[in-house]
């Protein structure tokens, strides 16, 4: 539905970034599932976009929800999402060795 539909795509995407990064571990564990669902969208097509979207800026905000005391119980699991990037697309994207 994404990648079919260009208008919602990115704003929806960047949505998600926005709340990795929210003071609300509730809102963050319930994002977990789409957040993986996207990774595993990025790394069987072969678009571009969602690709450098998801190596650079994705990872970049599991990041900083890491940072944050409110994600601590979830911690384990935003760490396996940067796992599951930085294997799955760090050989596809320079952007993940960044």
């Amino acid at each position: 539905f994404l990648l079919k539909r260009n208008g919602p795509t990115f704003p929806v995407l960047q949505l998600s970034l926005e709340i990795l990064c929210w003071p609300d571990g509730e809102a963050v564990a319930k994002l977990l599932s789409f957040c993986g669902a996207v990774i595993l969208l990025a790394v069987s097509t072969n678009n571009p976009g969602l690709r450098a979207f998801v190596a650079k800026e994705m990872f970049s905000a599991i990041i900083r929800g890491l940072m944050l005391d409110s994600n601590a119980i979830i911690g384990a699991d935003l760490v396996g999402l940067c796992c599951d990037i930085f294997t799955s697309l760090s050989n596809k994207d320079a952007a993940c060795k960044e």
